[in-house]
């Protein structure tokens, strides 16, 4: 009898973080079909009530068999960020030597302008994840396509934003072998059967976020 793929995983505890409107609810499906695809048990833990309201929203994922999907402070092993501040809310939860991908897209919370409180800059993100001894790798929410002849320079192509959580999917599964690309195509396509204009968009956006993921350099033992 052959072994359980769950017996070499090496990321077990991913954190999906973001606000109303990302796609969170249609990744969070995209992956339970993929990973029940490759024989992989997958648990989730996630309140997104906020997040119909355009508030925050943490998801909390786990491969194989665990007693609780939640993730305490410290045990996750990645964390998917879509709007960029939302990463030191998240942080917290990370282990030391975990990696955090995190779109550069901005929104600022309305509570935080009305008190004139600044929006932390790159800098001072990739300085709280240092200190954290967590790799950030900072991802523009863009795909550049063929130019087409007598342009200069390709065509960029701005994610939108209810796609940007497969986006960012796509980007980590690529660059950490968490889940294979032909898994994730066939339950995008399950997923987005009935949405066949949605559906091309957005395997357009993924093929190019995997392309991306595969070109990002990790760090030794990553």
């Amino acid at each position: 009898m052959p072994e359980s793929p769950e017996r070499d995983l090496r990321w077990q505890a991913l954190v999906l973080a973001g606000v109303g409107g990302q796609g969170l609810q249609t990744t969070l499906e995209v992956l339970a079909l993929a990973a029940d695809e490759v024989g992989l048990t997958l648990q989730t833990f996630a309140p997104l009530s906020l997040a119909r309201l355009a508030g925050s929203a943490c998801c909390h994922l786990r491969f194989g068999p665990v007693p609780t999907p939640r993730i305490a402070p410290g045990q996750a092993d990645l964390l998917i960020v879509l709007e960029m501040s939302e990463v030191l809310r998240v942080l917290p939860l990370a282990r030391a030597g975990a990696l955090a991908f995190i779109s550069t897209w901005r929104r600022p919370p309305l509570a935080a302008g009305l008190q004139g409180q600044p929006y932390p800059d790159q800098e001072a993100l990739a300085a709280a994840l240092r200190r954290g001894g967590v790799t950030g790798i900072f991802v523009e929410p863009r795909c550049c396509g063929w130019s087409r002849a007598g342009e200069e320079e390709p065509k960029s192509e701005e994610v939108p934003p209810g796609l940007l959580s497969l986006f960012m999917l796509a980007v980590c599964c690529s660059a950490t072998g968490l889940l294979p690309y032909a898994a994730l195509e066939h339950a995008l396509a399950q997923r987005l059967e009935e949405e066949p204009a949605v559906a091309a968009v957005a395997r357009r956006l993924f093929a190019c976020a995997w392309q991306r993921g595969a070109l990002l350099s990790l760090p030794p033992g990553a």
